[in-house]
């Protein structure tokens, strides 16, 4: 039985389906975890094993789609796929992450063994300040969001309430859970994400190097985004698969 479920939210798009290759080498080795790719109208190829594929929903694909209504996608998109998970599977926790951020399952695994079973949301925080937010606030990010069962079941009874946020979606999720619900957002201390941004290039030895900083950490994940510059992610993610791996 897997206790954790790990809704990947997906496009697909060349550039992500490669992503998701390097998540195929992975994510089903370890029965303690069930992965799911979770999309809307975008999925066009044959679905995977563990696709959730929502066709009713809109991803906003093209480039003149705004923000808000990419964001408002990826955010039915996850309350659909808790919908499906909590009727589905008998579980303790849900881990909402994209295909862009990978991960190291064994050490997750350790990491998450003493966690609470009710109440307990935790993730990488990040800050917003915008025209809809009168001060700085803290949220947890899209990457690593990881929460008990109690929570996706309230996140499915009060799905029309939490659409009507119009916040980004990781921060609607994260505001929801802290003041619809009362439930202190938990921060990994100290970090287990490495971000891993701002690489002009990719040479294996120069980025191994770049690694030293978090030799000394319990990195679980690691977040790939390189902006402008995303062609130097998919080295990264597979230098990252073997040395994980050895894949």
């Amino acid at each position: 039985m897997a206790d954790t479920i790990i809704l990947v939210i997906a496009t697909d798009l060349p550039f992500y389906q490669s992503f998701k290759d390097i998540w195929l080498q992975y994510c089903n080795l370890f029965p303690y975890f069930k992965v799911h790719f979770v999309y809307g109208d975008s999925l066009k190829s044959k679905p995977h094993l563990n696709d959730l594929h929502f066709p009713h929903i809109k991803e906003y694909i093209n480039e003149t789609a705004t923000k808000q209504q990419r964001e408002h996608s990826m955010l039915e998109k996850t309350l659909e796929a808790f919908r499906y998970i909590d009727q589905i599977y008998n579980y303790n926790f849900v881990i909402r992450t994209n295909l862009t951020t990978l991960w190291d399952l064994p050490k997750q695994q350790l990491l998450m063994k003493n966690f609470p079973l009710k109440k307990f949301a935790i993730g990488t925080m990040r800050e917003i300040l915008n025209d809809e937010i009168t001060k700085a606030e803290k949220y947890i990010s899209g990457t690593d969001l990881i929460i008990t069962r109690d929570i996706v079941k309230n996140f499915i009874i009060d799905k029309p309430d939490v659409m009507t946020k119009t916040f980004s979606e990781d921060f609607a999720l994260s505001h929801y859970i802290k003041y619809d619900l009362g439930i202190t957002l938990q921060e990994f201390m100290p970090k287990t994400q490495a971000v891993l941004e701002n690489y002009t290039s990719y040479d294996p030895a120069t980025f191994e190097e770049s690694l030293n900083k978090y030799r000394n950490l319990y990195i679980t994940h690691y977040r790939i985004k390189n902006k402008d510059r995303r062609t130097v992610d998919l080295p990264i993610a597979k230098h990252l698969l073997k040395q994980i791996y050895n894949k």
